[in-house]
């Protein structure tokens, strides 16, 4: 038996294929540049910011004095939550002092629990009570934890 003449394949690339290989991969960058400017596509979407809440990298919030605005501006509290520290706030605080003690005392606030103290933790700040005044508990007088 005689084996069948081998062909001979050719490995250059005709005209016609670098061209339609030139066009898809100028398609495909074309695409990755829009999709960058955009802010989406698939090297992955736009983190969500919110401009309001991009300066509390800087800033921190004391909830004893703070605004329904500027309670506003901590993480997962909205327009409901502000309004219900205000109200808390003036209704537990003695006068001229704090409702708030420490962070965890937010708690205390219908509505929030300690997922939103934990996310709101690095943001809110305290004024340092002072340890001589504490009663032998270690917590302010009226506080509920």
């Amino acid at each position: 038996m005689t084996s069948p003449a081998r062909q001979r394949v050719s490995l250059r690339w005709r005209r016609d294929d670098c061209v339609a290989l030139v066009v898809l991969v100028g398609a495909w960058g074309a695409y990755l540049v829009w999709a960058g400017a955009a802010g989406g596509g698939l090297l992955g979407g736009a983190v969500a910011t919110d401009p309001h809440k991009i300066d509390l990298v800087r800033e921190r919030i004391d909830p004893n004095t703070a605004t329904a605005a500027s309670l506003r501006r901590l993480s997962m509290i909205g327009p409901e939550k502000a309004k219900a520290i205000v109200d808390y706030r003036r209704a537990e605080a003695p006068a001229g002092g704090r409702a708030f003690h420490f962070v965890e005392d937010l708690q205390d606030v219908p509505g929030i629990g300690p997922g939103i103290v934990a996310r709101v933790r690095d943001f809110v700040t305290l004024p340092r009570l002072d340890p001589a005044a504490l009663p032998a508990g270690g917590r302010p007088a009226g506080t509920g934890r």
